[in-house]
C-alpha cells in the first residue's frame, strides 16, 4: 500500500511539472508573437536605392512591447564587401504628415557578407495607411548632415 502511494506521488509531481511546463511555453508564444503590419496590408513600403546599395526584405513588426522596423541593406555590386552608407526611415502618415524620421548607420557584418541587417524601434503609432519610406545613402551621416 506504501509503495502504491509513492508512486502515484511522484506522478502527480511528474504532471504538475509538465502542466507548469506547458503554461509557461504557451505565455511566452503569446507575448514573442509580432505581427508583420507589411505583410498584413496595413502600411506601406517604400525603399530608395544609393548607388551603393539597396534595401529589402523590410518588415514592420508590431507587438505589444514595441513596433520595429527590420531589413537589409545589400550591396549594389555582386560581390561581397563592405557596404557604404546610411538609412533614413520615415514614417508618413496617410494624410501625408511627417510622424517620425530617424538617420542612423547600420552595422555592417564586414567585407565578408553580401548583406548587412539593419533594426531600429518605432517610438510612435502607426496608423493604418502609412508609408514606411526606407532610405540608403551612399555617404556617412557626418558627411551629410
Amino acid at each position: 500500500m506504501i509503495r502504491g502511494l509513492k508512486i502515484n506521488t511522484i506522478n502527480r509531481e511528474i504532471a504538475f511539472f509538465y502542466l507548469v511546463l506547458a503554461t509557461i511555453f504557451a505565455l511566452q508564444s503569446c507575448a514573442a508573437k509580432s505581427l508583420d503590419l507589411a505583410d498584413a496590408g496595413r502600411v506601406n513600403v517604400e525603399t530608395i536605392p544609393s548607388k551603393a546599395g539597396q534595401v529589402e526584405r523590410v518588415s514592420i513588426l508590431a507587438s505589444d512591447m514595441d513596433i520595429r522596423i527590420a531589413g537589409e541593406v545589400h550591396g549594389s555590386f555582386h560581390q561581397r564587401g563592405y557596404i557604404y552608407g546610411h538609412l533614413d526611415v520615415e514614417v508618413i502618415s496617410p494624410n501625408g504628415d511627417m510622424l517620425w524620421k530617424e538617420t542612423f548607420s547600420y552595422r555592417n557584418r564586414g567585407g565578408k557578407s553580401r548583406t548587412t541587417p539593419f533594426s531600429v524601434e518605432v517610438p510612435v503609432v502607426i496608423p493604418d495607411g502609412s508609408t514606411i519610406r526606407v532610405i540608403h545613402h551612399a555617404s556617412l551621416i557626418s558627411e551629410t548632415h
